[in-house]
């Protein structure tokens, strides 16, 4: 079992599973409930659902979690951010996966190391980086731009309010709705903004 991944479609009707965690239940952990987790980079498997079978392909360059891993308009996908599987500390890289070749490829950084925050394609084919928590699960308010054409990141907007384990939503005209996730203090927020 994994976990701290995503899960995503590409292509017709494959699916890639992006996660460093791997769960593997023990006599002990059987007994307290608590999987050993390896932190290690692994092969990040691919399903074909019409043959129900995975394949192992590359491996992440750098181990993650709660990054998020976004299709790309030119079928790669972006994984960016997370915490880093060994250290703990918020990411700032990012890398591409081909799954066409099953190779990665490092890319260019964000601007601010982030976890627990959204990603959200724009028409344009850019990314659009909201929120999510720093080092010391402090949420973000912050915001940037990535283009995968040049593999850089540039400042935009922050949001209103610091949030992380919120949503994004790409609406018909174009603008992203920003709602609920976890505030500063910790608490929950019933709050939105576009």
């Amino acid at each position: 079992m994994r976990a701290g991944r995503n899960v995503i479609p590409f292509q017709v009707g494959y699916l890639v599973v992006v996660g460093v965690l791997q769960c593997a239940v023990t006599a002990s952990a059987a007994i307290t409930n608590t999987p050993t987790l390896t932190r290690t980079p692994t092969a990040t498997p691919t399903l074909n659902p019409s043959t129900g079978t995975w394949t192992p392909t590359g491996g992440l360059p750098i181990g993650r979690n709660n990054h998020t891993a976004t299709v790309l308009s030119n079928g790669t996908v972006l994984v960016a951010g997370g915490y880093n599987a060994d250290s703990g500390a918020a990411l700032g890289s990012c890398t591409l996966y081909d799954p066409a070749a099953g190779t990665w490829a490092v890319t260019g950084s964000l601007i601010t190391a982030r976890s627990e925050y959204t990603a959200t394609l724009l028409p344009n084919g850019k990314v659009l980086i909201a929120g999510g928590a720093g080092d010391q699960a402090v949420a973000l308010s912050s915001a940037e731009l990535y283009d995968p054409t040049t593999g850089t990141s540039t400042a935009t907007s922050s949001l209103v309010a610091a949030r992380r384990f919120h949503s994004a939503t790409l609406l018909p005209n174009g603008t992203i709705l920003i709602a609920g996730g976890v505030g500063t203090a910790g608490a929950p927020l019933a709050s939105a903004e576009l």
